[in-house]
């Protein structure tokens, strides 16, 4: 088999389909340009096809679940505040089900750099969409909520 025969790219090697073979030989430029007009085609139908299956499955997602937060209360020079395993367990003990947690820090919000001054750090669990309001009830918010204040989170290394 001739290395010409065979398209790699970083991941793999693949034969060469027979069209793609046939390109350079075929005799004039309105039989490239159909090939190549083709060839788009398909690849806009596959795009469409897997971004509308991506797209669907993200939004049933949403809807069973909810990323909720709570201020940690720790200050800055220090290393106190609630961990991820106290409201972790703050939670759980109200009979609310966690699917994941992660430690974060509100963005889009200045504070005084000063010791003792709130930090920002904050505590993320991911939880069924039916467990939410009694989490608000504990003092929970909503990430979905940081948006409309015009802040943000990002994740970051839990100290705890």
């Amino acid at each position: 088999m001739h290395i010409a025969d065979h398209y790699c790219n970083f991941i793999y090697c693949s034969p060469v389909p027979d069209i793609l073979k046939n390109y350079y030989t075929l005799e004039s430029r309105t039989e490239r340009k159909e090939l190549v007009m083709g060839k788009k085609i398909i690849s806009v139908a596959m795009f469409v096809f897997l971004f509308g299956c991506n797209a669907s499955s993200e939004k049933s997602d949403n809807k069973m679940t909810d990323l909720i937060y709570i201020d940690k209360e720790s200050t800055q020079c220090n290393q106190n505040g609630l961990s991820l395993s106290d409201t972790f367990s703050q939670l759980t003990n109200e009979g609310i089900s966690i699917k994941s947690s992660q430690c974060g820090i509100l963005t889009g919000i200045a504070v005084t750099s000063m010791c003792g001054a709130d930090d920002l750090q904050i505590n993320i669990h991911k939880i069924n969409h039916g467990d939410t309001k009694k989490s608000l009830k504990l003092g929970f918010k909503l990430i979905s909520d940081l948006d409309k204040k015009g802040m943000g989170y990002k994740i970051t290394k839990c100290n705890k």
